[in-house]
């Protein structure tokens, strides 16, 4: 046994000992620290990262001002994130990481209750966000033969999908793929960028085999229907399939500065990923948009209203749900007011991470986005006006090439389309031709 005034001094520093391990705060069902939650716009958020928040500053504060503030908020973070863990047990940054998109300013912070507080009193802060989990869209246990496809390889003979298709024309086209990361393949040839890592995974490719298979759906030189676009890979999800906030806002802005620095007035960006719905992430994707990035987005695969996913639910977002062979909507696929466009998404055949020239089969709303975006980039090739885009026109357009084919979605077997006011249409499926 201990002696007793050994015992007393042990006793005296247990609260410290919980302090360093970030346990001494309460937490709330979702996560949220009690302290903080009525500071956050979103409390309730299922999976948010223990500790890790987005700082959003008001829109007319000046890049001085910003600088200032990430060196104020670096140095406050450094001293008071020492050995600090979070309550799943990794170390704190003491990094901040800030990401600028035209008036929209954000810093990512890892800190306790505490520090939350304090930096929250910053004139300059407009808004507080939990930072989550965005990751690729999983399909429900409810469809178990769907969601075995998800998880293993199905290897595939890819159906050349282009050959009657008009190829892009006039403008140069890029399509930005924030994904897992993309691989070489035969489908890209010489058009793979050099990309960019946003992940804490040490490499640039793609462990996953998402981000390759929703490229070559993008602009494979087969399999896709724009085969001259330029593809830049951004990896915003790591190995597991897994990011967050910040790095979806940095991979934007990527996509935006790499469009800017090859005097490009527009660009697409394909975003198979979703999480709950983010004001921070559906800032980022209405701010790019303004600059001619189109955004185009996986409605989500838990059969639910899409509003309540981002990036799915911003507002210049163009939202993708799948359909199966028949061009019924697929019974996973998200639905809703902002979903008003279809694609293949059972059982599509596109390029493996595995080696070059194989091919996998995958099932998903990740798989049906690509296909739009395609037709996105497009209709920005030929356009000449080298005006920033609006993806509600743009939309239009698509959706007007697809009522001249005939084509529009079929309601599955209850009679429910899911969509209200809407008039849903879906790309001529082409796996026949």
């Amino acid at each position: 046994m201990a002696p007793p005034v050994l015992a007393a001094l042990l006793l005296s520093l247990l609260p410290l000992a919980d302090g360093l391990n970030s346990r001494a705060f309460k937490r709330s069902a979702s996560g949220i620290p009690v302290e903080v939650r009525e500071l956050v716009n979103n409390p309730d958020v299922v999976k948010a990262i223990p500790d890790s928040y987005m700082f959003v500053f008001k829109p007319d504060t000046s890049q001085v001002d910003l600088e200032a503030m990430h060196k104020s908020f670096g140095a406050k973070v450094k001293i008071r994130n020492v050995q600090k863990r979070s309550i799943d047990g990794r170390l704190l940054s003491d990094k901040v990481e800030a990401c600028s998109i035209n008036s929209w300013h954000a810093m990512r912070v890892e800190c306790e209750p505490d520090v939350v507080r304090e930096l929250a009193e910053n004139p300059h802060v407009k808004a507080i966000e939990a930072n989550s989990v965005f990751e690729i869209p999983e399909m429900p246990s409810a469809d178990p033969i769907l969601k075995r496809q998800t998880e293993r390889d199905v290897p595939c003979k890819p159906e050349r999908r282009n050959k009657l298709t008009v190829q892009a024309s006039g403008n140069p086209c890029m399509i930005c793929v924030l994904d897992t990361g993309v691989n070489s393949h035969s489908e890209f040839g010489n058009r793979l960028l050099k990309g960019k890592n946003f992940t804490k995974d040490p490499t640039t490719n793609d462990t996953n085999g998402h981000g390759t298979h929703v490229a070559a759906l993008a602009a494979g030189a087969t399999i896709s229907e724009a085969p001259n676009c330029m593809i830049l890979p951004i990896k915003i999800l790591g190995g597991d399939g897994k990011g967050d906030v910040m790095d979806i806002a940095r991979g934007l802005k990527f996509c935006r500065d790499t469009m800017t620095a090859m005097n490009m007035t527009s660009a697409t960006a394909n975003l198979s990923m979703g999480g709950q719905r983010s004001l921070c992430v559906n800032a980022a994707i209405d701010e790019v948009a303004k600059a001619g990035v189109v955004p185009v987005t996986a409605a989500g695969n838990e059969h639910m209203d899409a509003r309540t996913a981002s990036p799915a639910s911003a507002a210049a977002s163009i939202a993708v749900g799948a359909v199966n062979s028949n061009n019924t909507i697929a019974s996973f696929s998200d639905f809703g007011p902002k979903v008003q466009i279809f694609a293949d998404g059972v059982d599509v055949c596109s390029a493996s991470n595995k080696n070059p020239d194989s091919f996998r089969a995958i099932s998903g709303t990740s798989q049906a986005c690509p296909q739009v975006a395609a037709q996105v980039a497009i209709k920005l090739s030929q356009d000449k006006s080298r005006s920033p885009p609006n993806s509600i026109d743009i939309l239009a357009s698509i959706q007007e090439d697809a009522r001249k084919a005939g084509s529009k979605v079929e309601p599955k077997a209850d009679g429910n389309l899911g969509i209200a006011g809407a008039e849903p249409f879906v790309l001529a499926s082409l796996n026949a031709i």
